[in-house]
């Protein structure tokens, strides 16, 4: 729909989108190839792929992966009405992920696509926190 109106665009894929391929993940691909860039004195690893004429990278930070594998295992013993073990297994080659689908001008690095989206995305997080103390009164 926003490619049929030509508009430029980068958005986030949920991770449970069956769009996304976590093979590269499991399989080690990523690491394997050396595809890789710093981002904030982290490494993120990325694979880049088309489902149905639509352009997606998958970026895995290992840190992101580490604290979030942690964050569900206490979860169970914490919260054990909605984090199971069989959810753990479910979600273990999710985890530290995250999938752009873009259309941009040109021809962009993933890390240029990464990059633009993180500056968006604390654009929009400065926007919210800002937005109770810009009120204008009329």
């Amino acid at each position: 729909m926003l490619a049929e109106k030509n508009l430029k665009y980068i958005m986030p894929v949920r991770r449970n989108n069956p769009a996304i391929e976590y093979g590269p993940i499991r399989d080690g691909e990523c690491k394997m190839k050396n595809r890789h860039f710093i981002w904030r004195g982290r490494v993120i690893r990325y694979y880049q792929y088309e489902v149905s004429g639509h352009r997606f990278i998958t970026y895995l930070d290992d840190r992101l992966r580490v604290e979030e594998e942690q964050d569900y295992l206490t979860r169970i013993t914490t919260h054990p009405d909605g984090y199971t073990e069989a959810g753990y297994q479910e979600r273990l080659r999710r985890f530290g992920t995250l999938t752009l689908t873009y259309r941009m001008s040109g021809v962009k690095a993933p890390d240029e696509v990464y990059m633009a989206y993180k500056q968006r995305n604390e654009i929009e997080k400065n926007l919210f926190f800002a937005h109770p103390v810009c009120k204008v009164s009329g």
